[in-house]
């Protein structure tokens, strides 16, 4: 993320990954995935983003799942203030075939406290 590379995070994506995000519309499919990452990149700039994983568990050989908590800070590219969002994220993964593990159903929200 910090990078701004649309390229190397699809890298992090299995071809049918889903992206579920609570303000927008549900992506679907590794290409709609990438355009969007390249319109969040050309809108914002990344400062931070710490994941913490709270569990993280295989559910099988090929699946598993990790929940938790992120932050994540970002500046608009056309100027304003930096923003900090913290929020929490339920990501599921599929082993693919040449046995790295890419993420397949990723829904995160923002929580206000």
């Amino acid at each position: 993320m910090l990078s701004h590379d649309p390229d190397w995070y699809m890298e992090l994506w299995h071809s049918d990954g889903i992206r579920l995000p609570s303000d927008g519309p549900i992506v679907v499919g590794k290409e709609a995935i990438r355009t969007a990452t390249k319109e969040d990149f050309s809108r914002v700039k990344i400062l931070r983003c710490d994941v913490f994983p709270k569990e993280t568990q295989l559910t099988s050989d090929t699946t598993a799942f990790s929940w938790g908590k992120y932050i994540l800070e970002y500046a608009r590219r056309e100027g304003g203030e930096e923003t900090k969002m913290e929020g929490i994220f339920m990501t599921v993964l599929i082993k693919d075939s040449d046995g790295s593990w890419k993420m397949y159903r990723d829904c995160y929200n923002q929580v206000t406290e």
